[in-house]
């Protein structure tokens, strides 16, 4: 079970900074594999992919290369 979690998440992170659109088909047989094992590993690293993906619209720019971070607005400063 560890090979096939350590291969979703790598074909995850391949997929979260490219054009193709491999975090989603990630996520797709993570949640396949998460119905048919009800391993919490499995669950627990299904979650961690849907927080990321959920959050990629605001760490990439309009281009879809990576976005500016907190620090470099045009506001400035740390988040309080």
């Amino acid at each position: 079970m560890a090979t096939v979690l350590r291969v979703l998440y790598l074909v995850f992170s391949e997929g979260y900074s490219g054009d193709v659109d491999l975090a989603g088909e990630a996520i797709r047989l993570t949640r396949q594999f998460a119905a048919r094992t009800r391993h919490e590993e499995v669950a627990g690293l299904l979650a961690l992919m849907l927080l990321h993906h959920a959050r990629r619209p605001a760490r990439t720019g309009p281009d879809g290369g990576p976005g500016p971070s907190p620090s470099r607005t045009a506001a400035g400063g740390a988040l309080a």
